[in-house]
């Protein structure tokens, strides 16, 4: 690697080009820009930490090419580990073995439900998908709900209650705890707090307001760091009502979106993401009902990244400029200083929006204080947009019924009555509280305390019981979707170990005996046999129609946005959640940790991103360490430079820096640092005043973004709608188009069957890797860690690749582009294996015949589009954790009808070749032809825009067929004359075209 002195001189160089214009068209990374030797080692060699054989001498090259044949025999002729297998005795007779059941369920996330199908085999769930039934899905989903199945078979689950460091019983504890109820109800609950996460479940609050009853005085205090709270409280300002915004942009022909990621994080994420891409896409050589969106951006985000336009502002900007268009958009509310360098942008907006009133509409950020919310709801209501691109209904967190004074009044509470119990079920307080030490002394203090966890964790190891939490997986349940939706949540696996669900802990707590099914029946009114077949029914679709909130009609007060302190000045602080482990509930689970993160790549750990421009005034380039301070709080980390992030900004991500939680947490050390220790109640994370100061040494970082580089010119496609309709390819000049003369045989293969092929969308595709994700769960893909990672070693099978064009302080466009196998029709790397483990299906499909694989690597070497993986240890080995201790939960994880590869075997993308299968075995057994959509691949089933389109190229009515013959279409590479099936449509933008300043601010 090289040290810090290069890297900040390689930045140096490629800002210097890209600002004098020499560089022309996308560029994925500075490195690139500025040739660096570290982009040349990634672009040369596949393989960039192997030795190399020429550095050999005859001597030990005869050696190792000995040692290499005896290897590849070994390998040639391995075998499985054998295993004993017992039948049943007596077969289950609802279970048919190799048949898939489906079921329908839900799962709780960043403050709402999303509907949920799950596939079981033999009883064990293995893949779970977007119940289309369901409005915050439509049958998508995202990382989270992807990646939601590991945490059921963690092997590092709390498995049986602890008392202190000692194992114990549930008898025990239900013992001890009731008894202390029972004194606590002498006093009518007094001095008992019941301390929660976001409730969003109709049948968990009323257990909470059952024990309320029980216990009068008690306290039911909430907290959850990735509760939109900002929103409720900031129409509580302009409308004098906690209410929740619900978006439709399916009719919004301008949107505005104020360094909000909605199309990635948040209640209704997913659906939003739908709505947005429907209206993305030309249709044929139709533009004309593209919507156009405009992003004020902090941090870059995947919804930044989406918009036609942008503008950089520091945080406490992002208020100023609000109110700034308010005023010029006629609304009366206090005027105040405009920011610099924003006058045309809030000239041309105020133009744009008022051409399209009731067909606009402006979101911003759940991070952003309450007054952001305010100005962002009151231009709504000005332009009309009110019933048709958004609405507002009542909250969907039950948790406003909590007591208002938080965790911070218990420490208050306490000082006059003493607390004796609190109960703390799910969350990790202890870790993700600002200003947690209060919370620390309470627990200190309290002589009974008890967590209902699903890990050990910061906060459990505080409390005298760690009790085991169930998997909503695991679990009877409900919950509010982001519109009000009630979808239920129905188990599909018996508790693998002694746990109970939140419901059946505070049934536990009041010494019922009711089970959490008959909970959820009593609060939906299933009563009686009608009841029951009533539930039934709703069971197999998962969701209670016409459950959805109503709108709520409010008054808006304009007065009551007074005017905010004078404009700042000096670097800011951002906090936001993690785009891949969140706030930190997601640390152990590998498959989200290994996940790039969408802007930056990074995996395994979090950094301090700075722009360009900040990363010169500090001396300090990628890796370098820095210490991050805000007041007398410091954190040491490793700085990122990121293009897009407005000088004097400091983004960082919660989540990392954890002291316990699993041994993806610890076994390697402290992951990142923990930016909850920046944060305090009275400084939320955005727009707080940092100090940012360069140290000595390096962080090493594992990031992938220059992994797996092609060499090419006509990689990515895009251009606005002007240039589109002047020429529907979008081409480049240099492309050749049309017929390539060839040296190789002219004509194809004849099929005379099915031809399978893909076609992805660049115009939809947001970068949020539900694709990556939903693969890795589907093909058994292993996790590797951090230090594999390094080595270029990552094995996910579609990979994302993020492109900019432009300033690297203000890039014009950002744009993904997902890379699976191209199944290529002439595939280079077909014809160099030398034991033909690789091949070429009669339906197209290019074939890995993992038993004859050797691990010469030369197909991996030969392919142009490094989308080969190649297993240099035995990564998929899951008889036992990364600690060498026995997991036999982790084989449960195993999709059964995807082979498992061992080490030394090449893998990669096989177009789901086991749901093709599938669906011909099905189609002979019923006698029905195949149809166009009845095999879904994974990634496609996943992606929320449905940018992704698999399909029989023989079938002249099928939607890839038509997507092929459409003008943006185009082969990666194509002038390598590889033919790929997996073809790509030029992105297509929307720019106003008069705005002028794209620079930060």
């Amino acid at each position: 690697m090289e040290n810090g002195e290069s890297k900040r001189m390689w930045l140096q160089k490629a800002r210097k080009l890209l600002k004098s214009g020499q560089v022309d068209g996308f560029w994925r990374s500075f490195e690139q820009v500025a040739n660096s030797p570290e982009y040349e080692k990634w672009l040369e060699d596949e393989f960039p930490e192997r030795s190399s054989l020429l550095e050999l001498d005859r001597r030990n090259f005869m050696k190792f090419m000995g040692a290499a044949t005896l290897m590849a025999s070994l390998a040639g002729c391995r075998r499985l580990p054998k295993e004993q297998i017992v039948p049943f005795v007596k077969q289950p007779e609802d279970s048919v073995p190799g048949v898939r059941k489906r079921y329908a369920t839900s799962f709780v996330s960043q403050g709402a439900a999303m509907g949920l199908v799950v596939e079981s085999r033999e009883g064990r769930p293995i893949k779970v998908e977007g119940n289309p039934e369901h409005s915050g899905s439509l049958g998508s989903s995202d990382v989270f709900c992807q990646a939601s199945l590991y945490d059921l078979y963690d092997p590092d689950r709390l498995k049986a209650v602890q008392r202190g460091r000692s194992t114990a019983s549930w008898d025990q504890f239900w013992k001890e705890a009731r008894a202390q109820l029972q004194v606590a109800k002498e006093k009518n609950g007094q001095g008992v707090v019941l301390l929660t996460e976001s409730v969003v479940s109709p049948s968990y609050h009323a257990q909470i307001q059952k024990f309320l009853q029980a216990f009068p005085e008690a306290k039911w205090v909430a907290y959850d760091p990735l509760a939109p709270m900002n929103v409720l409280y900031g129409n509580d300002l302009l409308f004098d009502r906690k209410l929740n915004a619900v978006y439709d942009f399916r009719g919004a022909d301008v949107i505005l979106s104020v360094d909000s990621d909605f199309l990635y994080l948040g209640p209704g994420a997913v659906r939003y993401a739908r709505e947005f891409s429907s209206r993305r896409a030309p249709q044929g050589t139709d533009a004309s009902k593209l919507n156009r969106m405009f992003a004020i951006q902090c941090a870059p985000s995947v919804t930044s990244a989406a918009a036609d336009e942008v503008l950089a502002l520091k945080p406490t900007l992002v208020e100023p400029f609000l109110r700034a268009l308010a005023v010029r958009l006629g609304i009366p509310v206090a005027p105040g200083d405009t920011p610099p360098k924003s006058g045309e942008w809030i000239e041309k907006l105020a133009a744009q929006l008022q051409a399209t009133r009731g067909r606009c509409v402006v979101v911003p950020g759940l991070h952003h204080r309450p007054m952001v919310h305010a100005l962002a709801q009151a231009i709504n209501v000005h332009l009309g947009n009110v019933g048709t691109t958004v609405r507002y209904t009542q909250p969907l967190d039950f948790a406003e019924d909590a007591s208002a004074d938080g965790v911070s009044g218990l420490q208050r509470a306490a000082r006059q009555n003493p607390i004796d119990a609190v109960f703390i079920l799910g969350g990790n307080p202890a870790y993700t509280l600002p200003g947690a030490s209060s919370l620390v002394r309470l627990l200190e203090a309290a002589p009974f305390t008890a967590h209902l966890t699903s890990h050990a964790n910061e906060t459990s190891e505080l409390c005298r019981w760690e009790l085991p939490l169930s998997h909503y997986l695991e679990s009877w349940g409900d919950g509010l979707g982001y519109d009000g939706s009630t979808v239920l949540q129905q188990p599909l696996i018996a508790p693998l170990y002694h746990s109970f669900s939140e419901i059946e802990f505070i049934e536990g707590l009041l010494g019922s005996h009711r089970t959490a099914r008959e909970v959820v029946k009593e609060v939906h009114g299933f009563v009686g046999v009608q009841g029951e077949d009533r539930f039934q029914a709703m069971l197999e679709k998962g969701v209670l129609p016409g459950s959805e909130f109503g709108s709520e009609q409010a008054e808006p007060n304009f007065e009551a946005l007074e005017l905010p302190p004078a404009l700042p000045s000096g670097y800011e602080l951002i906090v936001l959640p993690d785009p891949t482990v969140l706030d930190g509930r997601f640390a152990n689970n590998p498959w989200l940790q290994e996940l790039p993160k969408p802007m930056s790549s990074l995996t395994w750990d979090n950094a301090v991103y700075v722009g360009p421009a900040m990363a010169e005034r500090i001396g300090a380039g990628t890796e370098d360490k820095v210490s991050i301070s805000v007041q007398n709080r410091k954190e040491e980390a490793a700085l990122f430079v990121m293009p897009g992030i407005p000088d004097e900004t400091v983004v960082v991500h919660m989540g990392y820096g954890r002291k316990a939680g699993g041994m993806w947490v610890t076994s390697d050390g402290q992951r990142g640092f923990n930016a909850f220790l920046l944060m305090n109640p009275a400084s939320p994370g955005v727009g707080t005043r940092v100090a940012v100061v360069k140290l000595e040494g390096k962080v090493p970082l594992a990031s992938v973004q220059v992994h797996h580089s092609m060499e090419g010119k006509d990689i990515i496609r895009s251009g606005t709608v002007a240039e589109f309709q002047a020429k529907p390819s979008l081409a480049p000049e240099y492309v050749h188009e049309g017929h390539f003369d060839s040296l190789y045989p002219e004509g194809e293969f004849e099929y005379d069957g099915h031809k399978w092929a893909m076609s992805i969308d660049l115009s939809l595709c947001i970068g949020c890797n539900a694709c990556t994700i939903a693969c890795q769960a589907e093909n058994n893909i292993p996790s590797v860690g951090k230090t594999q990672v390094q080595r270029g070693r990552e094995m996910h099978w579609i990979r994302v690749d993020r492109y900019y064009k432009g300033s690297p302080d203000a890039p014009e466009q950002t744009l993904f582009q997902p890379l699976p196998c191209m199944h290529c029709e002439n595939a280079p790397c077909e014809p160099v294996c030398p034991v033909a483990a690789t091949t070429h299906s009669k339906e197209g499909l290019n074939q890995m015949v993992y038993n004859r694989c050797v691990g010469t690597r030369y197909c991996s070497n030969n392919c142009p589009y490094k989308v080969r993986r190649f297993n240099y240890l035995n990564f998929a080995d899951k008889t036992t954790d990364k600690l060498g201790r026995d997991a036999p939960t982790l084989r449960l994880l195993n999709n059964p009808d995807v082979t498992v590869r061992g080490r030394g075997v090449m893998e990669k993308c096989t177009f789901c070749v086991q749901r093709i299968n599938s669906a011909r075995i099905e189609s002979k057994r019923t006698g029905a032809p195949l149809k166009d959509g009845d095999i879904v691949t994974a990634c496609q089933q996943a992606c929320p825009t449905q940018a992704i389109v698999f399909g029989d190229l023989s079938d002249p009515a099928s939607r890839v067929t038509k997507l092929r013959s459409d003008p943006r279409s185009y082969g990666l590479l194509a002038d390598l004359n590889t033919r790929p099936r997996t073809t790509y449509l030029a992105k297509v933008t929307n720019p106003s075209n008069t705005l002028s300043e794209r620079g930060a601010s």
